[in-house]
């Protein structure tokens, strides 16, 4: 299958990697949100009982099938864990990996695929930052308003 059939070619490919269902949950959550075909984007399930070499060969038969010599970003749920030990080894200048996502992580990195931006022209450090501030305690916040 040529990757003209997934994506618009200009558009970097996108593969959520998790432990278990979560990656599937995020791709749900951004048809839900966006309206978007969840075909363009690719969940990568680390399962109980898979080993890592299982999940090394999805990602790499993914990467050999839709990505090849395509621009990529792999998003990973937690630092340390295997997804994210896993995206290392695929990592060149054209592979990018975050872990640690959050729904307003994959939401804006899905908005900026969508809006056309190549991957050299995202400031990642600044998406990270922009997930980060989502992260509020806020009992907190209304508290200080009641004061």
């Amino acid at each position: 299958m040529g990757q003209g059939m997934y994506m618009e070619k200009n558009k970097f490919g996108l593969i959520l990697a998790t432990h278990s269902s979560l990656s599937k949950s995020y791709v749900e959550a951004l048809e839900l949100i966006m309206d978007i075909n969840k075909s363009e984007i690719d969940a990568v399930s680390f399962e109980a009982g898979e080993t890592v070499e299982n999940l090394e060969e999805k990602i790499t038969n993914l990467i050999n099938e839709k990505y090849n010599s395509k621009d990529l970003i792999i998003l990973s749920d937690l630092l340390g864990g295997t997804p994210s030990n896993v995206g290392v080894k695929f990592m060149k200048p054209s592979v990018k990996l975050i872990t640690g996502i959050n729904l307003p992580l994959v939401l804006e990195i899905t908005m900026m695929r969508e809006n056309n931006v190549q991957l050299k022209d995202l400031d990642i450090n600044q998406i990270i930052q922009n997930s980060k501030n989502n992260l509020v305690y806020i009992n907190d916040i209304l508290s200080k308003k009641e004061a």
